[in-house]
């Protein structure tokens, strides 16, 4: 959101980086929404695990009118990680 502009959540994808940190478990992309998605399954139990994140936007997304035509700006939206012992 950029004041009354709007760019829809869905062009951002987000996944462990490279340097993915010292949490184990399998990760999986996941393209933003407003639905719970999960990020990580099977991680190992621990407080001081680390996982770096990676924001992108795909090419497919960057060229589209989803973004073109915005105006210039600063654009926010809160993410919301949650982290649950199963």
């Amino acid at each position: 959101i950029n004041g009354t502009n709007l760019i829809p959540v869905d062009v951002l994808t987000i996944k462990a980086s490279a340097a993915a940190g010292t949490m184990g478990g399998t990760k999986s992309t996941v393209v933003l929404s407003a639905a719970d998605q999960t990020l990580v399954t099977n991680a190992p139990l621990g407080s001081a695990l680390t996982l770096n994140l990676d924001y992108t936007i795909p090419a497919a997304k960057s060229s589209s009118s989803d973004i073109l035509g915005k105006p210039a700006g600063t654009y926010t939206q809160t993410v919301t990680y949650t982290a649950t012992a199963l």
